[in-house]
């Protein structure tokens, strides 16, 4: 297993590799035995040669530092086969193969690899091991050029609050039973990582889609706009917090760069997953009947260079005022078109079936699955209402042919 996920390095010496990584707890920590490199193709200037031959140029130094960059571990024990196909131009340069001097060289080189990894007793009371979750990757649009043109003391006042909303609201910290939604979350500077509870319980997607809506509304009424994707795959942590890690991560990174817009798609490996626990079914879902309360939206995503890719989508508008939609919208607004594919996204979003359900002059807005929902009493203009003395509501809930009679309680300020 490999991944583009820079983390360390691979050396590579006398056909074996060794791992050196920048933290001291985990330095020196892993063995990697057996045969490192198996076989080879070298094609150099459209010419296929030995890899004996090429191994003798001086040229071959700069390949392997090339390597080195490209190749890292997964931090998981087990055996590993991989495939590394790579190219390499060095027009300018010269090299002596079989005693020809070649110029402007271009070399292909496929590496077919096999390495296995073997932990410390040390590093493995410090790795805890996630497998099989969804995992979320999230970055705040924009904040880097918030750090050079905003006031520093309001930005830095918002990402506060925004993070101490998260924590209390999203993220559940001081909750004595834990976290409903996620198994891991995690702030990173500008971006923020969060990983499921175990996908085989349908609550546990349920929980994790509804955190991940909840976070991207309270990151857009904050002018914080977030973008991102979820992906499936293993997720390594230590125990003290130090280094985590996921096998999911290279492809989370570039899908979240690929978009321009705010809004969090889904990948095709984690499509699948969720849809089976939330519809029963993978391909039981009628996107045609998709509704406001639906918490995945099917869309087409706007991509960079004017491009666009059909996903599934978190809802993250429905609970948010006209106001704070607003709020969002104003602070993309330093991004043209960003601004517009949002504003795009939010006008999709108006169009659909409203399920909201009338109560007295107020109104109960829902994200709906089949494990449960979210709901918010709202006055017309979309804010919410807490009341001062706890309310008991029953209500009919409909999800596909599904038909739930259900009693939701609004906790009175007073109470």
């Amino acid at each position: 297993m490999s991944t583009d996920f820079n983390f360390g390095e691979v050396r590579i010496v006398n056909q074996s590799a060794k791992i050196s990584l920048g933290s001291k707890d985990f330095e020196s920590s892993f063995e990697c035995s057996s045969e490192f490199i198996r076989s080879a193709k070298c094609i150099i200037n459209g010419e296929a040669t030995s890899l004996d031959s090429f191994i003798k140029t001086k040229i071959y130094n700069e390949i392997i530092t090339f390597l080195k960059k490209k190749v890292t571990i997964f931090l998981k024990e087990g055996e590993y086969d991989g495939n590394l196909i790579f190219e390499i131009d060095l027009a300018g340069k010269t090299m002596l193969l079989d005693e020809k001097k070649i110029e402007k060289i271009n070399v292909a080189v496929e590496f077919k690899y096999q390495y296995k990894i073997s932990l410390t007793d040390a590093l493995k009371e410090k790795i805890v091991v996630y497998e099989n979750r969804l995992i979320a990757f999230l970055d705040i649009l924009g904040f880097s050029r918030a750090l050079e043109n905003a006031d520093l003391k309001v930005l830095f006042a918002n990402y506060s609050q925004l993070i101490d909303t998260v924590n209390r609201k999203v993220f559940q910290i001081g909750n004595p039973s834990g976290s409903l939604n996620f198994e891991k979350a995690r702030f990173l500077f500008d971006s923020i990582v969060l990983v499921s509870k175990p996908v085989d319980q349908i609550l546990n997607v349920t929980n994790f889609l509804n955190g991940c809506s909840s976070l991207l509304e309270e990151a857009f009424k904050q002018k914080l706009p977030l973008r991102g994707a979820i992906n499936y795959g293993d997720f390594i942590d230590s125990t003290d917090d130090s280094v985590f890690l996921s096998s999911a991560f290279s492809a989370l990174v570039k899908e979240e760069k690929t978009q321009n817009w705010a809004g969090c798609v889904i990948m095709s490996d984690a499509e699948s997953i969720i849809l089976k626990e939330l519809e029963g079914h993978e391909n039981l879902c009628d996107y045609k009947n998709q509704s406001k309360a639906s918490v995945l939206l099917k869309y087409n995503v706007p991509l960079k260079d004017a491009k666009s890719k059909e996903y599934l989508c978190v809802n993250f508008i429905n609970f948010l005022s006209d106001e704070e939609i607003n709020l969002g919208l104003e602070y993309l607004k330093g991004d043209v078109e960003k601004h517009i594919n949002t504003l795009n996204f939010v006008n999709f979003f108006d169009k659909l079936f409203d399920e909201s359900i009338v109560y007295r002059n107020l109104f109960i807005k829902i994200l709906k699955t089949r494990a449960g929902f979210r709901c918010q009493l709202v006055d017309k203009n979309g804010n919410e209402v807490k009341p001062i003395q706890t309310i008991k509501i029953p209500v009919e809930v409909v999800h596909g042919e599904e038909r739930m009679v259900l009693e939701i309680i609004f906790q009175g300020e007073r109470d």
